[in-house]
């Protein structure tokens, strides 16, 4: 797998979108603490992806282990992937 360090310490590993029979080269992020696999609403909305509401929204923790007041994750998408093929 070629990840990719960059200045600030994050990892980046090349992925694959399959998208309506089209392959989108693209970059994911690595986070070794993210219990999900998420991706930016303004990307959902370029590639106008179907999103979909979750019943019960899903709450953020924090860095520092508190849950985020302010934010919930209420939506989810379905989308295949390919990383490091």
């Amino acid at each position: 797998m070629q990840l990719k360090l960059y200045q600030s310490k994050t990892l980046y590993s090349p992925t694959q979108v399959l998208l309506r029979g089209k392959t989108i080269d693209t970059l994911s992020l690595i986070d070794s603490g993210a219990g999900l696999n998420l991706i930016d609403k303004t990307l959902t909305k370029n590639w106008n992806l179907l999103r979909r509401k979750f019943k019960k929204p899903l709450a953020i923790w924090n860095r520092d282990g508190s849950i985020n007041k302010n934010k919930k994750i209420t939506d989810y998408i379905k989308l295949d992937t390919i990383i490091d093929q």
